[in-house]
């Protein structure tokens, strides 16, 4: 079974959706497992993760400007998926 990407983008964009109408938080509820696969993945993407973030969101006057916050997702996210990762398993020795 391979990458359902379908779902992945309707992941997304319920995300995108949500942060223009509530930008606080939305974007840290995306599964990371399903991010950290679309990242892999990211050659079969038409543009970046970062990029197709960045040119669906709405901007927010007076609020960081968009670019930055897809940046700081996409890096919040790569972190968690690493913290997660070193938490499961710190303690089998592979």
């Amino acid at each position: 079974m391979g990458f359902d990407y379908s779902r992945f983008e309707y992941e997304l964009n319920n995300i995108i959706e949500g942060y223009n109408l509530n930008p606080k938080y939305e974007f840290m509820k995306l599964d990371k497992c399903m991010l950290f696969k679309a990242l892999l993945k990211g050659i079969e993407r038409k543009e970046p993760l970062g990029k197709y973030i960045e040119s669906n969101i709405t901007y927010h006057p007076g609020e960081i400007p968009y670019s930055t916050y897809a940046s700081a997702f996409v890096s919040y996210a790569l972190e968690q998926i690493e913290k997660d990762f070193f938490d499961h398993y710190k303690d089998l020795k592979l």
